[in-house]
């Protein structure tokens, strides 16, 4: 159970993670939106890092085919 907890609950050790997190929340939340309440953009930010985990699909991002 230790080993579980300890691999996710622990901090990355890198910073790439949280960057591409930012990179699609400003992709998401542009000054075009200006309608988009902050609910809204903290679902559409969660799907589009989640929804291939949810539909069992395979993770594919242009960061990492590049």
């Amino acid at each position: 159970m230790a080993a579980t907890a300890a691999k996710f609950l622990c901090a990355p050790c890198t910073s790439v993670e949280s960057e591409r997190l930012f990179s699609t929340a400003s992709i998401i939340i542009e000054e075009h939106r200006s309608r988009l309440t902050a609910q809204h953009a903290e679902m559409l930010i969660f799907l589009k890092k989640n929804l291939h985990i949810m539909l069992g699909l395979q993770k594919v991002e242009k960061e990492e085919e590049e």
